[in-house]
């Protein structure tokens, strides 16, 4: 067993002082250990003198052991423990919150379907929806959002009410094969969002993925 998160707690005149070290991966290391420690001690401020240091082992797991080759190429020997200790070490320094990873989530509205989450440390548990089913096959889904949807102008539609013609990015885009709408709904509790998407290709063969407010009757990108 290795350690994934140790826990400290210093004992003083005054309140207990605690802070805890995660990991990337489970470390069985106590030189390596110890630094990542002392790198969190540094940190402190104790309001008085310290009378007891607690350590605990705050998550535990099973390291992986591999015997080193002996004549190994040096590009070979770089360990993927390597990386896991770059973490580490960067999470020390930078704060757990400032080391992190993109996540996925079951949800049906494309803004909420992704979050990041600090790299060290147990993965927290989400209480996400599972999303509606989607008409348009995952892969067409862009793998690029922007921060915030960006308006159209310019928008002629169908008789069916698709997208014939927009403006976006300061250009005109001629709309020549399409797909969908896709409805995606959610609760009052975020808004009460309502939006038909589409996914159309235009003349030059870019692809968009648009989308309309069913409130406003306004077109997004």
């Amino acid at each position: 067993e290795g350690a994934l998160a140790l826990h400290c707690r210093l004992a003083g005149e005054r309140s207990p002082t605690e802070l805890t070290v995660n990991l990337f991966r489970p470390q069985a290391n106590a030189v390596y250990l110890g630094q990542l420690l002392r790198w969190q001690l540094e940190t402190l401020r104790p309001g008085g003198p310290v009378s007891a240091v607690t350590l605990t082992v705050a998550a535990s797991g099973p390291v992986l052991w591999q015997q080193q080759e002996l004549f190994a190429p040096e590009k070979r020997r770089r360990s993927p423990e390597q990386l896991g200790e770059l973490v580490d070490r960067l999470s020390c320094r930078l704060g757990r919150q400032a080391v992190l990873r993109p996540a996925l989530l079951r949800d049906a509205q494309p803004e909420h379907a992704c979050l990041h989450m600090p790299l060290t440390g147990a993965v927290p548990r989400t209480s996400r929806a599972a999303p509606s089913v989607a008409w348009f096959p995952a892969a067409w889904r862009p793998t690029r959002l922007f921060a915030m949807p960006e308006e159209l102008s310019d928008v002629t539609l169908s008789s069916r009410g698709v997208p014939l013609r927009f403006h976006a990015q300061g250009a005109p885009q001629q709309v020549s094969r399409h797909w969908g709408p896709e409805r995606i709904e959610t609760g009052w509790w975020r808004g009460g969002v309502r939006r038909d998407y589409y996914i159309v290709e235009t003349a030059v063969g870019g692809r968009w993925w648009l989308f309309r407010d069913l409130s406003s009757q306004r077109w997004f990108v």
